[in-house]
């Protein structure tokens, strides 16, 4: 995971790429980010006793997961010609 995600971050930084390619490209950087954290979080979990868990909770940017969510589904919704107004 870690050789895609630098990979991908090299090819950013370094190709000339179309608009296009360069918003799919941070598609897979941003999911394969999203997944290694995912990953870590249960390989953490394994490591706690279910009686030592507490729930922490947090403040998040909404606009920014509505965003996220958005920019990994729209290649797929595109290419299956789904109409995505609201």
């Amino acid at each position: 995971m870690n050789s895609i995600l630098g990979l991908t971050e090299l090819i950013l930084e370094k190709a000339n790429l179309e608009d296009k390619n360069r918003e799919r490209l941070e598609v897979v950087l941003n999911s394969g980010k999203r997944l290694m954290n995912l990953i870590n979080d249960i390989l953490d979990l394994r490591k706690l006793k279910p009686a030592r868990w507490k729930i922490r909770y947090e403040d998040v940017i909404l606009d920014e997961v509505i965003e996220e969510v958005s920019a990994s589904v729209t290649p797929l919704v595109n290419k299956k010609n789904i109409d995505s107004r609201l």
